[in-house]
């Protein structure tokens, strides 16, 4: 998918992947900032990602300081020479406020089936509004690409940060991203594409 919007960020490709699989994830259940770890499946995911991000020349990580991301990320790290390892605390997921800790399935039972995908428009009173959420993401993402000095990136955080992120990129509607598995992001004259990177590459 290609986006109209090329100017919100330094065009300079990087790459964004997801934290392994943890507990919460498998029955649905939203974890916003509750700090869970990885499960077992999680761990082989930060494994086999590490084997998958290989190839990709990466330099730097830039991680979520979050269990389930901060330790994928160090697993990706020491399974590459080269890679230095930084924590920011503005990659955090979203604050969900008061639906932290529900289950997915019983919030879609409640606001409809369509709750997910218009998610912002639910967010109770208590939760970090989607302004504010919005403003951080390309803050974040603005200020390490600006530091890159030709760096390749990869940050390790989660889907919520990584969906609102390609939102305001123009690139399609929120969407799901897989556990583990590295996406591109790459600027063109006329917007930025987003491409996962194949399971098999590396």
């Amino acid at each position: 998918m290609q986006s109209p919007l090329p100017t919100l960020l330094p065009p300079i490709p990087f790459y964004f992947l997801r934290h392994g699989e943890t507990d919460w994830n498998v029955i649905k259940k939203l974890q916003s900032r509750t700090d869970n770890p990885l499960n077992a499946t999680g761990m082989a995911q930060a494994q086999q990602a590490a084997m998958r991000v290989s190839t990709l020349g990466i330099e730097t990580i830039i991680s979520s300081p979050l269990k389930r991301a901060a330790v994928t990320a160090q697993t990706i790290q020491a399974h590459l020479t080269e890679p230095s390892l930084v924590f920011d605390d503005a990659l955090i997921e979203q604050s969900y406020g008061s639906f932290e800790g529900r289950l997915r399935t019983d919030l879609e039972a409640e606001f409809g089936a369509h709750f997910y995908t218009q998610f912002w428009r639910y967010l109770p009173a208590d939760a970090e509004s989607i302004e504010a959420f919005n403003t951080r993401v390309l803050q974040a993402t603005r200020k390490h690409l600006t530091q890159a000095q030709g760096r390749t990136l990869l940050f390790v955080g989660h889907g919520g940060f990584m969906g609102n992120l390609a939102a305001q990129l123009g690139i399609g509607e929120p969407q799901h991203f897989a556990n583990a598995v590295p996406y591109l992001f790459t600027p063109t004259a006329t917007g930025w594409q987003l491409k996962s990177i194949d399971r098999h590459a590396a």
